[in-house]
């Protein structure tokens, strides 16, 4: 009889000790979307417009005001090299805005893994776009080629109708993780052999323009993962921008970097501030500065992914749709 209620005993004391475990993990935040919770979001909706007397295109052959999510994936009809990437899902990768030869980004896939000590340990490995788009597509972040054709030199304004934003009732943040990069290819006259134009690829790290959307805004786990993952302290309305490091080198498991300690000061080799040129808030209502494209026809590449170094790349707001609105001006 004793012995029964000893064991009754430790069968109780295990269970409350296994719901106590439960309610600390439900209510722990972990940066860069660890691996026990859904990592992607259903869907996401491109929209790029132009205004103000200068036309966009796909392939430097059909020029446009508003180009779409299906001008974009079937650009390589007439655009043979695209390497245009529209993934139906996304996950945290990260980026210091560093170009490699043909003027593609090295983008870092990141993932966590909780080790027997309890922390979350980061590996990352670098993803090239490759064409595809969907739900075949193996893609974590979306990458396009657009080109713009202006007869005069011109400056080129990130209109305040630009934004990224939550689709659906309630906003769990994950809109607030998001990027945008502009990577200046090159310019041709508009006579140029259109081949020339479309293989235009001199974007090197003065050519990369990365804008932060929503950075004044954080959910209540997003302020908490700022604290207890970055040591950083923010509020979740008018925030003040966060300086971050992203990942430059393909990291291991087995260099056992901590989640905590996944920056430059710790780790040159691996992570480098980044230089984030265009800062804009969630109520933003302000044309933003871009770039200037010369006379003729410009290649820019553009990536939208969402930043695991970020403060609000985390559980709570690893689940949702979010839409990409770009609309470029010549106004300021």
């Amino acid at each position: 009889m004793k012995e029964e209620k000893k064991k009754r005993r430790k069968f109780l004391f295990l269970l409350l000790w296994f719901f106590i475990v439960g309610i600390f993990l439900a209510t722990s935040t972990y940066a860069w979307f660890s691996t026990n919770r859904i990592t992607d979001i259903e869907f996401v909706d491109v929209h790029v417009e132009t205004d103000g007397g200068i036309e966009i295109s796909t392939d430097a052959l059909d020029w446009k005001s508003v180009l779409s999510v299906n001008d974009i994936v079937e650009a390589y009809k007439t655009y043979g090299n695209s390497t245009n990437q529209v993934p139906a899902n996304v996950m945290p990768m990260s980026t210091a805005g560093i170009t490699d030869n043909n003027g593609y980004l090295y983008m870092f896939y990141g993932n966590l893994e909780n080790v027997a000590s309890g922390e979350y340990i980061l590996s990352s490995k670098r993803q090239v776009e490759t064409r595809c788009s969907g739900e075949d597509c193996s893609g974590s972040f979306i990458s396009f080629d657009v080109f713009f054709r202006t007869s005069v030199d011109r400056k080129l304004f990130l209109s305040s109708d630009s934004f990224v934003t939550y689709l659906g009732e309630e906003s769990l943040g994950i809109e607030n993780s998001a990027r945008v990069a502009f990577v200046l290819e090159g310019n041709v006259s508009q006579d140029a052999n259109i081949n020339v134009a479309q293989n235009l690829n001199g974007g090197r790290n003065d050519d990369v323009y990365i804008w932060e959307p929503n950075y004044d805004v954080h959910t209540r786990t997003g302020v908490s993962n700022a604290l207890s993952t970055f040591n950083i302290v923010t509020t979740e309305e008018n925030g003040e921008i966060i300086p971050y490091d992203g990942v430059i080198n393909p990291i291991l498991l087995s260099q056992n970097i901590d989640i905590r300690n996944a920056n430059s000061i710790n780790y040159p080799n691996y992570f480098k501030p980044v230089n984030v040129k265009v800062y804009t808030k969630s109520n933003n209502d302000t044309n933003q500065e871009l770039f200037d494209i010369k006379r003729g026809i410009t290649k820019v590449k553009i990536y939208m992914w969402l930043e695991g170094q970020d403060v609000d790349s985390e559980n709570n707001a690893s689940f949702g749709d979010i839409r990409y609105n770009l609309q470029f001006t010549l106004n300021p």
